[in-house]
C-alpha cells in the first residue's frame, strides 16, 4: 500500500513536470500585438525645408536653399499577453524582447514606384500584462532613405507602410512577431523662406 502511495505521488509529480514543460515551450501567436502606430495618425513628412541662407560666396547676399528633415522617429504602442498554460513562472514572468523591425512600402498614388524597405535593430522589453501597453520609438524613415528617394517623395506620395516587429520570449526563447500598418504622406510642402523649420 505504501508503494502504491509513492507511485501515485510520483505520477502526480511527473504530470506537473510535463505540463510545466509544455507551458514553457508555448507562445501564443497573437500574444504580441501592435496596438497603435503614431497614435493612430498618418505621418506627414515635408521632404524639403526651404529657407534663406547667407550666400557663402557673397556674405552680403542670401540664397534660397533647402534642408532635409531629420530621421522620422515615431511611437508604437505594443501589448503583450502570454498566459502560457496558466502555471506560475516565478521567479520570472513571461517577457517579450523586441530586437528588430522592418518596413515595406506601397505607394498608393504611384503604383509603379517601388521604394526600398527599411529595417533596424531595437531593444524593447515588455512584461506580459493583459491590461498594459508599452510605448517605444522606432526610426521609421532614416534621413539616408529620404535622400535616396528625394525626387520621388517631393512629388507627393501617399504611402501604405507595413511594419513588422519581431523578437523572442525571454522565458521560452520562442520567436514572436506582429504586423501593423500606417499611412505616410510626403511632399514638398510650402515653407516660410525666412524661417528654416517652418512647415
Amino acid at each position: 500500500m505504501k508503494n502504491i502511495k509513492w507511485l501515485f505521488l510520483l505520477l502526480i509529480f511527473l504530470g506537473f513536470v510535463i505540463t510545466a514543460n509544455l507551458s514553457c515551450n508555448r507562445s501564443t501567436p497573437s500574444a504580441l500585438r501592435i496596438v497603435t502606430i503614431n497614435s493612430g495618425n498618418p505621418l506627414i513628412v515635408d521632404v524639403a525645408d526651404w529657407g534663406l541662407e547667407v550666400d557663402p560666396e557673397n556674405p552680403e547676399d542670401t540664397i534660397l536653399a533647402y534642408h532635409l528633415p531629420p530621421d522620422q522617429i515615431i511611437p508604437i504602442d505594443i501589448s503583450y499577453n502570454e498566459p502560457g498554460l496558466g502555471l506560475p513562472t516565478y521567479p520570472t514572468n513571461y517577457t517579450a524582447r523586441i530586437t528588430s523591425y522592418s518596413l515595406q512600402f506601397s505607394v498608393l498614388n504611384h503604383t509603379s514606384w517601388h521604394l526600398s524597405s527599411v529595417s533596424g535593430a531595437t531593444n524593447v522589453s515588455i512584461v506580459s500584462d493583459p491590461n498594459a501597453t508599452v510605448s517605444a520609438n522606432f526610426k521609421m524613415l532614416p534621413v539616408e532613405w529620404m535622400t535616396q528617394w528625394f525626387d520621388s517623395l517631393t512629388q507627393g506620395a501617399m504611402i501604405k507602410a507595413t511594419v513588422v516587429i519581431s523578437g523572442y520570449e525571454e522565458l521560452t526563447r520562442n520567436t514572436i512577431a506582429d504586423t501593423g500598418y500606417f499611412t505616410i504622406n510626403t511632399a514638398d510642402y510650402y515653407d516660410d523662406p525666412t524661417i528654416f523649420g517652418s512647415k
